[in-house]
């Protein structure tokens, strides 16, 4: 079962939220990373301390949808909102949302 909102740790991004992904960010991802700066980001799970795995999320004709990519790092980004649990499980089975 995932938990959405802020972990139990107390700090950093929140599971469930889309999150503007900036050039400061840059830093705070892992090696692997491939967002582009204004993309947003899905947080999907806290796996540590101050880490956590993201979903990259595209706009496709006023839609939300997930590539399929994900990336990990630490809290970033600016907070855009929270989806609700329909949304979020919708994105994670590759399906989409009304922006």
């Amino acid at each position: 079962m995932i938990r959405m909102g802020p972990s139990s740790w107390g700090g950093g991004a929140e599971v469930g939220v889309l999150y503007e992904y900036r050039k400061e960010d840059i830093a705070r991802l892992g090696h692997c990373a491939v967002p582009k700066v204004g993309d947003l980001l899905l947080c999907v799970a806290h796996t540590g301390d101050c880490f956590y795995n993201y979903l990259i999320i595209k706009n496709r004709r006023g839609e939300f949808y997930a590539p399929g990519k994900e990336v990990c790092g630490y809290a970033l980004g600016k907070k855009i909102k929270p989806l609700t649990k329909r949304q979020f499980h919708l994105l994670l089975a590759g399906e989409t949302i009304p922006q």
